[in-house]
């Protein structure tokens, strides 16, 4: 039976479901027909990998077998070390990360936590707080730098590319994997969701969906200013514009 030799690793609220959906429209990867099997993070994962190694059945063709669990980036979770538990258990595989602004990323955890009854609904986003990792996930050169200590092969990739030019963004990813782009076009475009379709479907059929006071986005700003830097410098990509605005989503 395969093992996967592909994780999509993170971050949270940065398009990972819509590249596991990609990457599974190729004939040369499997992805598990489940999202975020949340194998890896867990303490008695190993008691565990029989059932977990099922959701990767032998496909003809395929060259890489993807699991997608944006949980999965941090340092640790909880006391278990996410990143040495995937190396232990699979070897030195491929990771792939999506990145976004963690301003926006702060703004979009949270309102996802309100539709999960995490937070309680309010009409405007003001507490700034680290509950359930809120401001921690965003410490992307931090969390990479642990990464890199037990990977060698990390692709980093950006949600602004995914929102500007995806059919560019799929194409570095299957470029990064070394495989031929044989992903079809419909499979590749993007859409956000609709923030009035998922205040109605979440919240009620007049609400608005929340948005971060100006106070508290221009706190989340200043917070996460050094880490930006932090990141851009680790990556050599300009993020000159992340923390400016943060936009919604």
């Amino acid at each position: 039976m395969p093992r996967p030799n592909l994780i999509l690793a993170g971050t949270q609220k940065a398009g990972t479901t819509w590249l596991h959906r990609c990457l599974g429209a190729s004939a040369q990867v499997f992805a598990s027909k489940s999202k975020e099997l949340n194998h890896f993070n867990k303490g008695d994962f190993a008691s565990r990998n029989d059932a977990y190694f099922a959701h990767f059945p032998q496909q003809d063709g395929a060259r890489y077998y993807l699991e997608s669990t944006p949980h999965y980036f941090q340092i640790l979770a909880g006391k278990v070390n996410v990143a040495q538990n995937i190396r232990t258990t699979l070897g030195d595989i491929k990771i792939l990360l999506m990145f976004r602004d963690p301003v926006a990323r702060y703004e979009s955890a949270y309102i996802h936590h309100m539709m999960k009854k995490r937070f309680d609904f309010t009409p405007e986003i003001s507490r700034f707080c680290n509950e359930i990792k809120m401001l921690e996930l965003g410490h992307y050169a931090d969390i990479l730098r642990h990464w890199q200590g037990y990977f060698s092969e990390i692709g980093v990739f950006f949600y602004d590319d995914l929102q500007n030019a995806p059919d560019a963004l799929i194409a570095r990813v299957m470029a990064f994997l070394g495989l031929e782009n044989d992903i079809p076009q419909r499979q590749i475009a993007f859409t956000a969701n609709a923030r009035a379709t998922k205040a109605r479907r979440y919240f009620s059929p007049d609400a608005a969906l929340p948005e971060l006071t100006p106070e508290l986005r221009a706190r989340l700003a200043d917070y996460y200013r050094p880490h930006i830097a932090d990141f851009a410098a680790l990556t050599g990509r300009d993020l000159s514009h992340w923390a400016q605005s943060g936009a919604s989503s």
